[in-house]
């Protein structure tokens, strides 16, 4: 991925950058704000030319018809600026790797947790 796109970079002409949260495997993960909705959404981005850019545009395609309470929203997709982006809503809470990083959950946490991962599952598998 070029080293150009940085915080305050914008793509697309709407999406301002803010922080960049994780790096992986050629792709970053944005917090950036959404300069006409104006509130901050997550954006997922790889190159362009990535191998990978079609199957995630047809990931965040399918994605998008998935209307549940516990998935986060996808909001856009596209490719512009030399990137390939899917923009998600913003969500707030702590993640997984947070909560298991104080030590194991309890029985009834880990069961409810288990739970709610199975249905979002079953709702995304389901159409």
């Amino acid at each position: 991925m070029p080293s150009s796109i940085r915080p305050g970079d914008v793509l697309a002409h709407r999406y301002r950058l803010v922080d960049l949260l994780t790096e992986s495997g050629g792709g970053r993960f944005w917090r950036a704000q959404d300069r006409v909705l104006e509130r901050h959404v997550a954006l997922h981005v790889i190159p362009e030319h990535d191998e990978r850019a079609a199957a995630l545009l047809g990931a965040a395609k399918r994605s998008a018809t998935i209307h549940d309470r516990r998935l986060l929203r996808v909001l856009d997709a596209d490719r512009a600026d030399g990137y390939c982006y899917v923009v998600n809503e913003w969500g707030s809470g702590d993640s997984l790797d947070i909560m298991l990083a104080s030590g194991p959950l309890g029985p009834r946490r880990a069961a409810w947790l288990v739970s709610e991962v199975a249905g979002c599952v079953a709702a995304a598998t389901s159409r």
